[in-house]
């Protein structure tokens, strides 16, 4: 089974652009996104939304993948910010600790019938640069502040989140993960698009025994 490789990181970390550097040449393929229709509502009821899109995007991408097996693609962002946005909720109490486990459960339970996403770049800036890069396109004009991202506690316990979550996809082997900071685009760019054509050829070449294996049993 063919995966993309999902960009993930709080919003205003660079994961646009990044995707487009990758892209810009057309060797990598960018994946569309499902809209998110849920706006003005709690942090539960987004999170719970955002996972079930999430997943519904990871069968659609995989589908894709497989149609095309020749052409890496990537994908931005995936069920992994949902658990780290969930673990930032928690931290603060916007949710609950019952809720947050509900959440949690709900989600194993869905991603484990298909599988978690095989691998992710994460992207991470300081939590203080991240305040002022969202600050300053909403003073700009390019876009307005998002869902409480004008709480810079939330920044900071989203960030620590972010790290926390991507460290037991690590260690469980779940998820094989390239962390990038705060380097020059174009640096990050290109260690990006190494790591996601090693990634894509490591899978077809995984492809390819199993079904030799399958065809010679």
């Amino acid at each position: 089974m063919l995966d993309p490789v999902y960009v993930c990181g709080p919003h205003g970390a660079g994961k646009t652009t990044l995707v487009r550097n990758v892209t810009a040449d057309g060797v990598i393929a960018q994946l569309s996104r499902l809209p998110f229709p849920v706006q003005d509502v709690g942090p539960f009821e987004r999170a719970f939304v955002r996972a079930a899109v999430y997943f519904t995007e990871l069968l659609i991408h995989r589908a894709v993948c497989g149609g095309d097996p020749q052409t890496p693609r990537i994908g931005d962002r995936c069920v992994l910010d949902t658990l780290s946005y969930i673990r930032a909720y928690s931290k603060l109490r916007w949710i609950s600790n019952s809720h947050a486990c509900e959440l949690e459960q709900s989600i194993q339970s869905l991603f484990q019938e298909t599988a978690w996403p095989k691998t992710a770049i994460v992207l991470l800036v300081p939590p203080a640069e991240l305040d002022v890069r969202l600050k300053k396109r909403a003073n700009e004009g390019a876009e307005s502040l998002r869902w409480r991202h004008e709480h810079r506690d939330f920044l900071f316990c989203l960030c620590e989140s972010y790290r926390e979550v991507m460290r037991e996809f690590e260690e469980l082997d779940r998820t094989r993960i390239l962390w990038l900071s705060n380097a020059h685009p174009k640096v990050m760019a290109e260690r990006a698009r190494s790591f996601i054509l090693d990634c894509h050829l490591e899978h077809v070449r995984t492809e390819g025994k199993s079904a030799t294996d399958l065809s010679g049993a």
